[in-house]
Order: structure tokens, then sequence, then C-alpha cells
């Protein structure tokens, strides 16, 4: 039978939606627990700058990397940490301290600066910790359609092969990317490969695969 074409004894598209996003939403919850830090230790201690570029956005540059703040947090909790050997703000100078910064504000110690009351600072890092994200729940919302409208065996085909896909590009594209310490690699494209290689040879792919473990 053609997987798109549905078995009166299979679950429905809504249980197929439901079972797609509950999948990798647990998928986002347990990376943001294991992997939603990751820390950086500066080879040598690294000139940064922060300036403000529109009412609630800043650009951070750290050594060569410029990252726009906005695309650094994906949650209001989301925090980045900055051990600075010196720190230039607000017409303070401040030596070995840790700068926390979030969306919409910077925490240094005790003090807390609004993000629109901040035009720039500076200083000198040794270390920063960056907050990160598994996947994106636009990636979430993705699946659950992928699952309703080709089942719910397509779900766990489809996040296989994307993980499969998008690992191996991700490696064979690493020698040829900038730089930057908050690469995020889409997995949207990915899932898209992977229900269309369900679509058009899922069950052929899946008999093959699971007749390697008969033999």
């Amino acid at each position: 039978m053609h997987p798109v074409c549905a078995n009166s004894a299979s679950p429905g598209p809504l249980f197929a939606a439901a079972a797609g996003y509950g999948l990798l939403w647990g998928v986002v919850e347990a990376g943001k627990i294991a992997f939603g830090r990751k820390r950086i230790v500066f080879d040598s201690p690294e000139n940064f700058s922060w300036k403000r570029v529109s009412d609630d956005d800043a650009e951070l540059i750290v050594g060569g990397d410029v990252e726009k703040w906005s695309e650094l947090f994906d949650r209001e909790t989301d925090c980045l940490e900055l051990v600075c050997d010196r720190l230039e703000i607000r017409d303070r100078i401040l030596e070995n301290v840790t700068l926390r910064g979030y969306h919409d504000r910077i925490e240094v110690g005790s003090a807390s600066y609004p993000m629109g009351m901040l035009e720039t600072f500076a200083g000198v890092g040794r270390e920063a910790t960056i907050p990160r994200e598994a996947m994106g729940l636009g990636d979430v919302n993705f699946l659950a359609a992928i699952g309703a409208f080709l089942g719910w065996q397509a779900i766990l085909f489809t996040v296989a092969a994307a993980s499969i896909v998008g690992s191996v590009f991700g490696l064979a594209a690493l020698p040829f990317r900038e730089r930057s310490h908050s690469i995020k690699l889409p997995f949207g494209p990915f899932l898209s490969i992977g229900a269309l290689l369900w679509f058009f040879f899922g069950p052929t792919l899946s008999t093959w695969y699971f007749g390697l473990f008969r033999n």
C-alpha cells in the first residue's frame, strides 16, 4: 500500500500530528536540559563589544565573530555569560567580573541595565557560555504536519532520515562555514528530505533496513 493511503485500523491524522509534535517537543526539551549551554574558553583573552542597532536588537562582536543579539536567545530565560578581565559599561571600568546578558537586559553583579538604557559597552573576555536549542519549535510544528498527512509511521522514518542526512551535510559543510560560536544548522530542510524519502521510497527502505537484522 502507498504510504499516503490510510488503513482503516491505523490511527487517524490527529493522532499522527499529536505524535509528531510530542516526539520533537520531547527532543527539544531534553536537548535543552542536556545541551542547552555551550561553554567556550578562548585560547587567549578576546576583545568584545556590544552595540545597540535598534530599539530591541543589538550586535555582539567577540574577536572576529558578529552575532545578532536577538538570535542568541530563543527563550526569555536564556542567559549568555561572559567572564571578563575588563569591562567598560556606563562610564564604569570593572575588572574580573561576570556579565550576564538576557534578551532585554544586562546584569553585572547586583547592577541591572535594561537594554534601552545602553548604547554600547566593551571589554576583554576570557570565556563565554552561550544558550542554545536542540531545534526550533517551527520544526516541531512541521513534523506534526508531516504526521497528519503521511501517517504516524512517517514520523519515525522522517526523524531518522533527517538526522542522518543532516549529520552528513553538517560534517561535509563544516570546513566551508565561517567561524561562529553560535552556528545553527536549520533542521527543517532535512525534515522535508526525510518526508519525501518516505513518500516515494518509505516501505522499500524500511523493508530493506529491517531485513538487515533478519540475516
